[in-house]
């Protein structure tokens, strides 16, 4: 049997002895699988995304954007799994189009220095400005025209643009009525580009590590059975194999990785 045969193949060559010990191995070489697949997740966020939470960097422990529940040999189905509770991730993962009553996407007019990617300036925090807007609503009076002093309100408005979408305003001066910084884009929906690859990089991982570590987990727990240790030659014959190959790894292992994800509630 040559390395690329899959994990099934090599358990219906092991003696009744030997699968025994199959359940544990399993189990241990899945919840390896799973934590480096984790690993590899979160290292790769800052890297897709621009992330300023530190909750959701691998350097700041990064525990909160996934989870993982561990396999264990006495399950009737040995598996793991691993998901989201968040559901913008969810939606970076599928892709597609979201409806929200909130879609307002800031603008550079919002960022410090209105630059594009820049962080959201405090006095343009999204709160305040929706607050400052729905309690400022724009006076239909006529400025009077023996107002000597040029005055207009520096305050949030939402107007219509030439392209028919709507947006947050504000004006850069108190004397003048223009210039106006766009702040926030109102939209109906938002459409939003498939790019966090978390389903890809599990099955990426699995498919290159799931066998090889299998292989070293049986060798393990057959080292170590309570009747005493057994050796496959067999299986150590697999290992070698696995490790002249430029690859060392099978594929086919995923339908024991479940990569799950469960949307709070009311979001």
């Amino acid at each position: 049997m040559v390395y690329s045969d899959n994990i099934d193949s090599v358990i219906k060559m092991l003696t009744d002895l030997e699968k025994k010990q199959v359940p544990f191995a399993m189990s241990k070489a899945i919840n390896r699988v799973v934590f480096e697949a984790r690993g590899q997740v979160l290292s790769d966020m800052g890297r897709r995304f621009t992330i300023r939470e530190n909750s959701l960097k691998a350097s700041g422990g990064g525990k909160k954007p996934l989870f993982v529940e561990t396999s264990n040999k006495k399950q009737s189905v040995i598996q793991a799994v691993i998901g989201t509770p968040l559901w913008f991730l969810e939606d970076q993962e599928e892709g597609g189009e979201r409806r929200r009553t909130s879609a307002w996407l800031p603008a550079p007019g919002a960022r410090v220095g209105r630059r594009d990617g820049g962080r959201i300036s405090k006095k343009f925090n999204r709160v305040d400005v929706r607050k400052e807007v729905k309690k400022k609503a724009p006076s239909r009076r006529r400025r009077s025209k023996t107002n000597p002093v040029p005055y207009a309100p520096q305050t949030p408005f939402i107007a219509t643009m030439k392209s028919g979408k709507r947006g947050v305003f504000i004006r850069r001066s108190k004397k003048k009525r223009l210039p106006i910084s766009l702040l926030y884009s109102v939209n109906d929906s938002v459409k939003i580009a498939p790019r966090w690859k978390f389903g890809e990089t599990v099955q990426h991982l699995s498919d290159k590590r799931l066998r090889a570590y299998f292989l070293q987990e049986l060798e393990a727990a057959m080292a170590s059975s309570k009747k005493g240790p057994l050796k496959s030659w067999y299986v150590t014959h697999l290992l070698e194999s696995e490790k002249q190959s430029d690859t060392g790894f099978a594929l086919g292992g995923l339908e024991q990785l479940k990569s799950v994800g469960s949307p709070i509630s009311g979001m």
